[in-house]
């Protein structure tokens, strides 16, 4: 109550111009907590006028925010013109999407993207790309293979990860990055990915982050990276000006060992808080969607809902374990993520009722 009256007599001294202190004014604009949407358009095809419709979605609420999970293993979503995945070389399907002709791919056009970019800002929401490196590359590495640059695929550390131990893997990437800046050029946030790496040390991890965050910052973004490869050992070579996306504290293995071997090594939410670090919650147990026909019935769909509404809260980022924060000092938000690998056989339409139907449980507990 105190405080609202403290703002508008702020706010009357302000327009009479009695005060010409800013940090007055900012007493009374605390930036709100930014709430998104994360969609998977690599392994599952969303077409403009669907992702406008998720636009429309979010723009009611000031903080919002629509990522694209653009590229993994299977797909690159997107177009590359380095890798040679163009508009002109594509194959359209009926319905006008771009296929390419060699991995059969889906993906999105540059001017697509570049209409996206418009109708977002127009609508005050925030389009987030997420191009995910150094793991989760067979996308790429599938297009480096059908192009002129076959030897990329030399870079392969393991399925999908790049070999960090190779300087060529970060010029590589670099030159990744160089083209999609260009693209998402007015975009306020890059997520760079950075999860479900394992075979790299965590000293190569941080200088591959530090290699293309730099790179991005230099550029005008925001950097954004999932919280995978933050570790005990490496956070402090890691800069704070990263946002981190925290889905797991351990990557939802079921190997018991496994498990208490990253719990122990990995830095949990409330370490970031202290380092000064924004986080953002994309709780894997409450706030990941994950469409089946195997699993996916109207029952399945009510209980995420009601389960997200009774237990989750922005105190909430260990799954369902029973650790909580005991501040929300430095979170900077919560996403809703929709993955597409098993999305095969539902309809585009019940993946967007659901999703909104989070969307709106998880904005209600904020």
């Amino acid at each position: 109550m105190y405080k609202k009256i403290f703002c508008i007599i702020i706010s009357i001294l302000l327009v009479s111009g009695l005060t010409g202190s800013p940090a007055a004014a900012t007493a009374c604009a605390a930036q709100p907590v930014q709430a998104g949407i994360t969609l998977d358009c690599a392994r599952r095809y969303y077409s403009p006028k669907e992702l406008r419709e998720y636009i429309d979605l979010l723009s009611g609420r000031s903080g919002s925010f629509l990522q694209l999970h653009l590229t993994d293993n299977e797909n690159v979503g997107i177009e590359c013109a380095f890798l040679g995945q163009t508009e002109k070389k594509s194959d359209k399907t009926a319905d006008g999407a771009c296929r390419n002709p060699r991995t059969k791919g889906l993906f999105l056009t540059d001017k697509e993207i570049k209409d996206l970019i418009t109708y977002a800002q127009k609508r005050n929401v925030d389009l987030v790309p997420e191009i995910d490196a150094p793991a989760h590359m067979g996308g790429f590495l599938k297009l480096a293979e059908a192009s002129s640059q076959k030897e990329v695929c030399d870079l392969q550390a393991d399925d999908g990860e790049l070999d960090l131990s190779d300087p060529q893997s970060g010029v590589f990437v670099q030159k990744l990055y160089e083209e999609y800046a260009a693209l998402f050029q007015g975009c306020r946030y890059f997520h760079i990915g950075c999860d479900e790496l394992f075979s790299s040390t965590d000293e190569e991890a941080a200088a591959y982050i530090s290699q293309i965050s730099d790179l991005l910052m230099q550029k005008g973004y925001t950097v954004r990276i999932w919280n995978d490869l933050l570790t005990k050992n490496n956070i402090k070579k890691i800069s704070s000006k990263i946002q981190v996306t925290y889905w797991s504290y351990d990557g939802d293995t079921e190997d018991p060992d496994e498990k208490s071997e990253r719990r122990a090594s990995r830095v949990s939410a409330a370490q970031l808080q202290s380092l000064g670090f924004q986080v953002l919650l994309y709780n894997s147990y409450y706030l990941y969607y994950i469409p089946s026909a195997d699993n996916d019935s109207t029952e399945d769909r009510a209980y995420m809902v009601n389960d997200l509404k009774a237990h989750w809260d922005l105190h909430c980022w260990d799954g369902e374990n029973g650790t909580r924060l005991k501040s929300t000092t430095g979170i900077a938000g919560a996403a809703i993520s929709v993955w597409g690998e098993d999305s095969k056989g539902i309809s585009d339409a019940e993946i967007y009722r659901q999703t909104k139907a989070l969307y709106e449980a998880m904005i209600s507990k904020m």
